[in-house]
């Protein structure tokens, strides 16, 4: 004779808690696979990307002419940025060196953007003169979460060659 057992109990509690342990997992990992690699950022690291692009349009802004950036005059942005002790300078003044037991400083980029190269990707391209590209500091990784503030800025010298008809000053945060 065959075996004319039925679903027991002990059946059908083992097969629900596997069906809700499936669907838990899915609703808690899957998401998480396909989210940002980054931690979210907010008002912190938006303040201070906020006081960086403030700081640099004041500090190195030529007398008498709004939004216009000292460019390739020895005290002038691209001279200062462009070493690694001028960079820190830049943050220890902005405040962006602040940290404590738990939190690093942030991580910092700084780049001239021609507005007239913008791309439709939306990836930042910053100025090259002479070969060299005005991007100080280090490079976020693609996909991570930053924050940027934005300036509309005008370079003084040789620096307006390569605005035209303007420049972005973009502070990236992360």
């Amino acid at each position: 004779m065959g075996n004319k057992r039925g679903q027991t109990t002990q059946d059908y509690l083992v097969g629900v808690s596997l069906l809700l342990l499936t669907v838990l997992f899915v609703f808690g990992y899957v998401p998480s696979v396909f989210g940002s690699t980054g931690a979210d950022l907010g008002g912190v690291e938006r303040s201070q990307a906020d006081r960086a692009a403030t700081y640099l349009v004041e500090t190195y802004s030529v007398d008498g002419r709004e939004q216009t950036l000292r460019y390739d005059e020895p005290d002038g942005i691209h001279e200062k940025l462009s070493t690694e002790n001028g960079f820190e300078r830049f943050r220890n003044r902005s405040g962006l060196n602040t940290q404590t037991k738990t939190l690093a400083p942030p991580n910092v980029n700084v780049m001239l953007i021609n507005s007239s190269e913008l791309n439709a990707t939306g990836t930042p391209t910053p100025i090259v003169d002479g070969g060299e590209r005005h991007s100080y500091g280090s490079e976020p990784n693609l996909g991570q979460a930053v924050v940027q503030e934005t300036r509309v800025v005008r370079l003084s010298g040789s620096g307006s060659n390569h605005c035209n008809p303007t420049c972005w000053l973009l502070v990236r945060i992360w």
